[in-house]
C-alpha cells in the first residue's frame, strides 16, 4: 500500500524541505537498511520522517536521525525504534518549487 505525506518541519533539510511530498510504501515493504528514510509513529513525537542511522538486527530495532542536526531530535532522544513503530519507507519525494529567496540563502 502507498501513502502520500507532506513534510512540515525542517528536521530533514536539505533532503526534505518543508512542503515536500513523500510517497511512502507501507507494510509489507522488502527491507529497511542504513540511510533509508522511514516514517515512524513515536509516543513522544508522533508521526515523523527520519533517516536510519543504525540497525540492530538481533532485536529488530532501528536508530534514527534527522538530516538537519540543528533542528532535529537526536537518536538518543528518540531512542531505539522497533519494527512495529515503522509505518513505512519513503520511496519517492517531490520537493516544492524554489523561490527567489531560496537562491539568496
Amino acid at each position: 500500500m502507498l501513502k502520500l505525506l507532506r513534510i512540515q518541519g525542517r528536521s530533514m533539510l536539505p533532503t526534505l524541505p518543508p512542503d515536500t511530498y513523500v510517497l511512502v510504501a507501507t507494510f509489507p515493504f522488502l527491507s529497511t537498511s542504513l540511510n533509508d528514510l522511514v516514517v515512524v509513529n513515536t509516543a513522544q513525537y508522533g508521526v515523523i520522517v527520519k533517516r536510519v542511522l543504525a540497525v540492530d538486527s538481533s532485536k529488530t530495532t532501528f536508530y534514527l536521525c534527522g538530516d538537519n542536526i540543528a533542528e532535529s531530535v537526536s537518536s538518543n532522544q528518540i531512542g531505539p525504534v522497533s519494527k512495529a513503530e515503522v509505518l513505512g519507507k519513503v520511496i519517492w519525494f517531490k520537493k516544492p518549487p524554489r523561490t527567489a529567496l531560496d537562491y539568496l540563502t
